[in-house]
């Protein structure tokens, strides 16, 4: 892994092969641990994983967060020590290895998975094992980001069409409702035209009014979220306009048959409606 220290040191040989009890923290873990206190000052100190004491001798810059989650609360020990004094076993779930070079890469997977079968005495054809890079974890988050992005559009989509649907009913209603002053506007001059215009703008002022109630929601979640996990929410002035603008063409489209149909009435028979 690509780590950067911040202050202290890595694990010497002797840290590994003497099954050291040292510690290197990431920024949020060093934080946690050591409130208050600066973090030049706590190499040294000690701290308890299960019943165990460890010594910190190195805090890494912070990483950010990522898909697998945030990388500045992890704690790294000697995989001698895990294994010896907390897991008490031989066996590993997984290891990770640096690639050197990375047009290397096939190369280098090539030869870790002949070691690994020659290790487990087993035919690389029947390897009771996996190997994956960056490159394959990142196809396979690509793959799960379009399959919630697919599943979120669809809700989206579907909830526009209930709430397009809304608005053309509460646009009817109100061209009920108004019949008289229609046809009011019309006898004293009022064009078709501006008919439309009226209640198409009418709607989009709706629709915006709930797209501006709905950027607000949604930046006041992602907060609420961010503030209680490690995920982090960027609100871009493209997802606004973005929202926005579905907002003004949701008033527009479902907005457009109640108003043409305001246009349409004859201002006599409006006048005359009871």
């Amino acid at each position: 892994q690509d780590l950067q220290l911040k202050n202290g040191r890595f694990f010497s040989a002797n840290d590994v092969n003497d099954n050291r009890n040292v510690a290197v923290l990431g920024s949020d873990a060093a934080e946690e641990l050591f409130s208050g206190q600066n973090m030049g000052e706590i190499l040294g100190e000690y701290f308890l994983i299960g019943n165990s004491k460890f010594r910190v001798v190195g805090v890494l810059d912070s990483r950010g967060t990522t898909a697998f989650g945030n990388q500045d609360n992890e704690i790294f020990i000697p995989y001698t020590t895990a294994a010896n004094k907390i897991f008490k076993t031989d066996n590993f779930s997984s290891i990770q290895f640096k690639v050197a070079d990375i047009n290397l890469m096939n190369v280098t997977v090539a030869q870790v998975k002949e070691k690994f079968a020659d290790f487990r005495n087993v035919e690389l054809d029947d390897a009771d094992f996996s190997i994956f890079t960056s490159e394959d974890l990142l196809s396979l988050a690509n793959q799960v980001t379009g399959i919630f992005t697919t599943l979120l559009a669809s809700i989206a989509a579907i909830s526009l069409l209930v709430g397009g649907i809304g608005i053309s009913n509460i646009m009817l209603v109100s061209v009920t409702e108004r019949t008289k002053e229609i046809g009011l506007r019309k006898a004293v001059g009022a064009k078709k035209k501006d008919i439309l215009i009226q209640f198409i703008i009418e709607a989009i002022i709706l629709t915006l009014l709930g797209g501006i109630l709905g950027i607000i929601l949604g930046i006041l979640l992602g907060w609420i979220i961010g503030y209680f996990t490690d995920v982090d929410f960027a609100i871009t002035v493209s997802s606004i306009s973005l929202a926005t603008g579905v907002s003004i063409a949701i008033g527009l489209i479902f907005g457009f048959a109640p108003a043409y149909k305001a246009s349409k009435l004859d201002p006599i028979d409006a006048l005359r409606y009871e």
